[in-house]
């Protein structure tokens, strides 16, 4: 299920293309989605492989009984359409500060002073008012500023 395919010196992706794999991971991310952007790609997703389940792979397949579903068959997936909470127990947290934090140090050349930053960027109001503002709430520090990219 899945394989890496390298874009290039510093770049890789995992992909999963089967249908089995598909099935799987839309079972892991189904409800546990926590922005509103993701979340409407991802349903958009889960409607369209429901309909390709359902009418074509819909064929009996010995692999789901490794995974103790119920039968030979993928089940049709009921989109959840609300967000996960986000909170300070939670390891997506960690996952997304990796992937879209960053840790800044600079120095002052004239002054003996530095600065010390954290800052995430997102784009779309909707990640602002879901996401930033939250994570200000959670960690009971920080400020919002305006990004010098238009809707960041």
């Amino acid at each position: 299920m899945g394989k890496v395919i390298i874009q290039g010196k510093t770049t890789s992706r995992y992909i999963i293309q089967d249908k089995l794999g598909l099935y799987l991971i839309s079972l892991i991310f189904n409800g546990n989605i926590r922005t509103p952007e993701k979340l409407s790609s991802f349903n958009e997703f889960l409607n369209i492989f429901n309909k390709k389940i359902l009418f074509i792979f819909n064929k009996p397949s010995r692999k789901l009984k490794d995974f103790n579903l119920k039968n030979d068959y993928f089940e049709f997936i009921y989109p959840c359409n609300s967000l996960r909470e986000i909170t300070l127990n939670d390891n997506w947290l960690l996952g997304f500060i990796d992937a879209e934090g960053c840790f800044h140090v600079s120095f002052a050349t004239k002054k003996n002073s530095y600065s010390i930053l954290f800052y995430i960027s997102q784009k779309g109001l909707e990640n602002k008012n879901i996401l930033l503002n939250k994570l200000v709430l959670l960690f009971k520090v920080g400020k919002i500023y305006k990004h010098y990219h238009q809707n960041n």
